[in-house]
């Protein structure tokens, strides 16, 4: 045999073939890559019609509160006339003081808005908020040496101050029970709690809350609250008794505080929280120029869909080598067994065909379910490539192999995607048994007969003949 006979044999032989697939299988990463950039950039605008929406109904609300924020006066001597006569000076401030006891009982309930072809789950919550304050500690603190006394203390201008992450999402008129009476509610913009290490900025309401010593002094308010995304609590109570419940079937609970209780079905959960103030080394009162840190003690719970459509897409695209590199590999095989040939475009056509699903998939998924656009793209996809495959090969059974090989791998792709914590393990007990099914196949082929020359083997079959 000359060199050229060799070099055209080898050209034509199954290990150049199988070196071609595999950079076909190299080359298809490119448009692949480019599906993956229209998921991501698709995603990127759904969580922009997201905030955008957010900001309109409702940002994810943060409670914190209740503060009691009562003021002091007292005289001190500024110094002297001409005369030696003592000048009086008046200093003025405000104290602080946490409640004794605090309950928030929540009812949440969540429903779907929509933009164009996107929607988005939000959250309207009745909320309950009631507690008391009861045997304050006013002695002790000093403001400039000077030891703060019981009579300095203005209890009859003490105010009571609440706080969310914005006022936009109060979807009702609210007042505050004050001991017997009834309050009216004003907004505020001063943050009590803000300080030079935390730059979170929040709104308040308050009321008017005379204070009587020496008596137990409670409050309580309904609020109807709009938000998205999660609700957040700083609860400021000596102990905080905290119980929500909510038709969500999918929380996320996080946070410094773990909830001390829940319970989540299909239908919803309910989740209680008891914090104690042992729990937050946070002092009970505080002067309102030595402000605490009390941003690390936030916690709540998240309303999350635990794999949205798009992460799904995403999650589906990280296969699509494996699928194109076992179609290729079948129809190598198929061309081993059966000693016909698929020309490159052939590859590259097919290639394209299982690229397309994923990009007919995001299209399709954005204007209805996921469960549904995948079966629609999947027996669209596995439709024309098992057609396009049975109009080369025309061989009846292989057809119906391939038919079932797609199907197989659609399937399973969709179990993963449709598993959350077992996703991981389920995908590589598959992708072990499909490595063994093509170790054991390919053992069975005869490599080195198929590269035999088709000159030949018509020669050995002539001279059958003339026996």
């Amino acid at each position: 045999m000359t060199n050229t006979e060799k070099k055209s044999q080898f050209f034509s032989g199954n290990i150049f073939k199988a070196i071609t697939g595999f950079i076909l299988v190299l080359i298809l990463l490119l448009p692949m890559s480019m599906v993956k950039d229209l998921i991501r950039e698709r995603q990127n605008y759904h969580e922009q019609i997201s905030n955008s929406l957010s900001k309109e109904w409702g940002a994810d609300q943060t409670l914190k509160g209740p503060f009691l924020k009562v003021p002091y006066k007292y005289n001190y001597i500024k110094g002297k006339n001409k005369e030696g006569d003592k000048i009086i000076g008046i200093k003025t401030g405000h104290v602080i003081f946490l409640a004794s006891d605090l309950k928030i009982n929540g009812d949440v309930q969540t429903e779907s808005k929509h933009r164009g072809i996107y929607h988005f789950e939000v959250y309207k919550a009745n909320m309950n908020v009631s507690g008391e304050f009861n045997k304050l500690k006013t002695k002790n603190i000093i403001v400039d040496k000077y030891k703060l006394k019981e009579t300095d203390y203005q209890w009859e201008e003490a105010r009571l101050i609440f706080y969310l992450t914005e006022l936009k999402g109060l979807s009702n008129s609210l007042n505050i029970k004050w001991n017997d009476s009834i309050k009216e509610v004003f907004p505020t913009s001063e943050d009590l709690t803000k300080s030079n290490y935390n730059n979170i900025s929040y709104q308040g309401i308050y009321s008017e809350a005379p204070f009587k010593l020496g008596a137990k002094n409670t409050f309580s308010f309904s609020m109807k609250l709009k938000g998205s995304k999660s609700l957040n609590f700083i609860p400021m109570g000596k102990n905080s008794s905290i119980d929500i419940k909510s038709n969500w079937p999918h929380p996320m609970f996080n946070g410094s505080m773990l909830s001390e209780s829940n319970h989540v079905t299909d239908k919803g959960f309910d989740a209680k929280w008891n914090i104690s103030h042992l729990n937050r080394p946070i002092k009970q009162r505080w002067h309102i120029s030595n402000k605490p840190e009390i941003e690390n003690y936030k916690f709540g719970v998240t309303f999350i869909e635990p794999v949205n459509k798009y992460q799904k897409t995403i999650r589906s695209t990280k296969y699509s080598i494996l699928f194109i590199l076992l179609s290729f590999l079948t129809i190598f095989f198929v061309e081993v067994i059966l000693k016909k040939e698929s020309n490159f475009i052939q590859y590259i056509l097919i290639g394209l065909a299982l690229i397309l699903f994923y990009s007919l998939l995001l299209s399709l998924t954005e204007q209805m379910s996921f469960n549904l656009a995948y079966l629609i793209s999947s027996v669209a996809i596995i439709g024309l490539i098992t057609v396009y495959s049975h109009s080369i090969h025309k061989h009846f059974k292989t057809t119906m192999s391939l038919f079932i090989l797609w199907s197989i791998l659609y399937g399973f792709l969709f179990s993963i995607l449709q598993l959350e914590d077992y996703a991981l393990l389920v995908g590589n007990i598959g992708l072990f048994i499909i490595l063994a099914a093509i170790m054991f196949t390919s053992k069975k082929l005869n490599f080195n007969k198929s590269l035999t020359k088709p000159e030949e083997d018509n020669n050995v079959i002539d001279k059958g003949d003339s026996l």
